[in-house]
């Protein structure tokens, strides 16, 4: 279960600051968006 934390915590963070963007960054500019997450991703991963 603990190595579940991250990619759970990431998620969450992840979808708050797609939907909760004032910049809209999922519609505008989605590439940003994807790369700072996969980045992120291997790196907890």
């Amino acid at each position: 279960m603990r190595p579940l934390i991250s990619p759970i915590i990431l998620f969450i963070s992840s979808t708050w600051w797609a939907l909760g963007s004032p910049f809209m960054i999922m519609e505008k500019q989605p590439r940003i968006f994807f790369s700072a997450i996969g980045a992120t991703f291997s790196n907890i991963a």
